[in-house]
């Protein structure tokens, strides 16, 4: 009875691991970039004090946008 209860448990841990690594690859993180020419950084905080001086308005868009954008991570968050 241990051996069929130890290899069930370690069955559902390997299901549960699975389901918790697809689900951080299939959801999206969010960043904000402040909109204006000479910005360059993304945020993950919309209240980031490097958003303080942005004169345009804020967008929320993916991090993989963010990138492909050329926009490195403000120097407040990392």
């Amino acid at each position: 009875m241990k051996s069929f209860t130890s290899k069930l448990i370690s069955a559902f841990t390997i299901l549960l691991v699975s389901v918790i690594a697809y689900s951080s690859n299939v959801t999206s993180k969010y960043v904000y970039i402040c909109k204006g020419s000479s910005s360059y950084a993304y945020h993950y905080n919309p209240n980031c004090r490097g958003l303080r001086k942005c004169s345009t308005s804020l967008e929320k868009i993916t991090l993989e946008e963010a990138k492909s954008k050329g926009r490195k991570l403000c120097g407040y968050e990392d």
